[in-house]
């Protein structure tokens, strides 16, 4: 039998009953098995970011703080990784002969893994943390957090989604053929604004490469100004999809909308 790395071979569902029930009187809850799935995928998730962060690492490499960092999770990782096997290797055991003692060994290894796993959490997210707070002095003598490219990524995918919450609406109000001289009226902003947000996006990632590249303070700025005209950019996007949706929604439930003002 063998395991894959996120404990969710079927061999634990077959084993499910024979754990949960327990052997000489040592129980085993295989409810942790999944439990410690999920915590495992969401451990990968973090691990993911922090990989995407490191591009950032160029803009502060002298940062002692941040070397430590470095260095922190990059032993702790080790470590975990190491006792992730040596937890998998218990739990076969435990499966192919389920004695009082490989249970326990089973227990005592989860036990050991799942603390390890809150201090490989909380060093990821010290690192992640410690490149947003770092800051950098741009030409005009201002400073730029690096915080902001969390931030500006973070109401980019909430822009996405609003724009497809249109689409949709869109569709059906286009299906039921109830679209009106004010519908079109607002789609054309909105495709307006979308051809400028793209286009701004576009500008400001280029900037943002270029200045990964050469993290000089006036490539900086460049990049800060790239910034903000794509943020800028993006709320006047966000106001007149809103706005569309709002007029969509009503035209396409216009009961629900006299309902909700009563």
């Amino acid at each position: 039998m063998t395991i894959n790395d996120d404990f969710s071979q079927e061999g634990f569902i077959v084993a499910y009953t024979m754990l949960l029930n327990g052997v000489n009187g040592v129980k085993l809850k295989a409810e942790v098995f999944w439990e410690f799935a999920r915590e495992d995928n969401a451990m990968s998730d973090l691990v993911e970011a922090a990989g995407q962060a490191k591009r950032f690492e160029v803009l502060c490499c002298q940062n002692e703080t941040l070397q430590n960092a470095i260095t922190k999770i990059q032993q702790i990782g080790q470590q975990y990784k190491h006792l992730k096997m040596t937890t998998h290797k218990e739990a076969i055991n435990c499966l192919k002969n389920p004695s009082k003692e490989a249970m326990q060994k089973c227990n005592e290894a989860l036990a050991t893994l799942a603390q390890q796993m809150k201090i490989y959490n909380e060093s990821l997210r010290e690192y992640i943390q410690t490149l947003k707070d770092f800051t950098i002095l741009l030409a005009d003598g201002t400073e730029l957090k690096v915080g902001v490219f969390w931030e500006i990524e973070e109401e980019d995918s909430a822009l996405l989604d609003l724009a497809i919450q249109v689409e949709q609406a869109h569709a059906e109000c286009s299906q039921q053929d109830k679209m009106t001289q004010k519908t079109q009226r607002l789609l054309k902003k909105v495709l307006q604004t979308t051809k400028q947000t793209r286009a701004s996006r576009k500008a400001f990632h280029k900037a943002e490469l270029d200045f990964l590249k050469n993290p000089s303070k006036e490539v900086a700025q460049k990049c800060s100004e790239a910034l903000t005209r794509f943020k800028n950019a993006m709320k006047t996007h966000s106001q007149n999809l809103q706005e569309y949706l709002v007029t969509l929604t009503f035209l396409n439930n216009p009961c629900k909308e006299v309902e909700k003002e009563k």
